[in-house]
């Protein structure tokens, strides 16, 4: 398993469909926090990663998280851009980061990140 980044752009609809595709995508592994060496922290706007055998699962995850959101609002959402790549030894700075806090800690990075994005109000 590896690490991989994907961003990315949606085409604007009404209803909105980034809060659902973000609902979908945390169920296929895509999350928008991530635990490095010491912190917790929130990737940009349209930024996800996960942890997949190969970039073909991740952008196999992200289309069925994309096909999730589309029910959700009701209208097929639109991909405009994904970029998606191996993350090999990544360095994250955000505005939104913190230590982790220990009712949210797991025993793997991607646990920590998981329970921090589901519980941590802090990043909602």
């Amino acid at each position: 398993m590896a690490d991989f980044l994907i961003t990315y752009d949606l085409k604007s609809g009404s209803p909105d469909a980034h809060k659902p595709f973000l609902t979908a995508a945390e169920k296929e592994g895509l999350l928008y926090v991530w635990k490095g060496a010491d912190y917790v922290n929130r990737l940009p706007n349209t930024t996800l990663w996960g942890l997949f055998e190969s970039k073909e699962a991740a952008n196999k995850a992200f289309d069925r998280a994309l096909a999730a959101a589309g029910r959700t609002v009701g209208y097929t959402v639109t991909l405009e851009k994904r970029a998606t790549s191996e993350m090999g030894s990544s360095a994250v700075n955000s505005d939104k980061r913190k230590a982790p806090d220990p009712r949210w800690t797991g025993k793997a990075a991607f646990e920590t990140s998981r329970r921090h994005q589901v519980n941590d109000p802090y990043f909602k």
